[in-house]
């Protein structure tokens, strides 16, 4: 890949996988990821997306409107490592049609169904403490606006990564 032809989303793209595999992210670490690119552009493109997704940590945003960024696959995923509880809780959030759609990706169903049932009245400072919790553990899941996906550097890119898996 020419650095010139750089994205933006390629980087994001690059972080997001680099932090899903549990590897430290830096400038180097993303380039060597990508197999090319100008320091100083993904110097760039990093800091943004670090401000961007820093923002949104730190944006006083109700729960609905943050569980209403994440679709319900990634949601589930990440709710299927929480207490029952916790679950029960968050999903009380969400419309039903929402929820059901959730519920189908997840294996402790009717546990969930049960203490959705008997939820009393929650402290405001719990709900915000999980708020908060899930604002920066949910922050890769959000929707991300984006370059165009795809095209002729994606495929670059996964061809790459193909390579490197096979040379391991």
């Amino acid at each position: 890949m020419v650095s010139s032809h750089l994205k933006k989303s390629d980087v994001i793209w690059a972080v997001e996988e680099l932090e899903r595999q549990g590897k430290a992210v830096s400038v180097k670490k993303i380039r060597e990821y990508l197999g090319s690119g100008s320091l100083t552009t993904i110097s760039k493109y990093y800091k943004e997306y670090q401000s961007e997704r820093d923002s949104f940590i730190q944006s006083d945003i109700d729960m609905t409107s943050l569980l209403s960024e994440i679709d319900a696959e990634h949601l589930a995923s990440f709710l299927d490592k929480e207490h029952p509880q916790v679950i029960a809780l968050v999903l009380s959030f969400l419309s039903p049609s929402f929820v059901a759609e959730i519920l189908g990706h997840l294996d402790v169903l009717d546990d969930i169904l049960q203490r959705m049932r008997t939820l009393q009245s929650v402290d405001e400072k719990v709900i915000q403490t999980i708020a908060q919790t899930l604002k920066i553990e949910l922050a890769a899941f959000r929707k991300v606006k984006c370059e165009q996906r795809g095209g002729d550097n994606f495929v670059s890119l996964v061809q790459q990564q193909m390579k490197k898996q096979g040379e391991a």
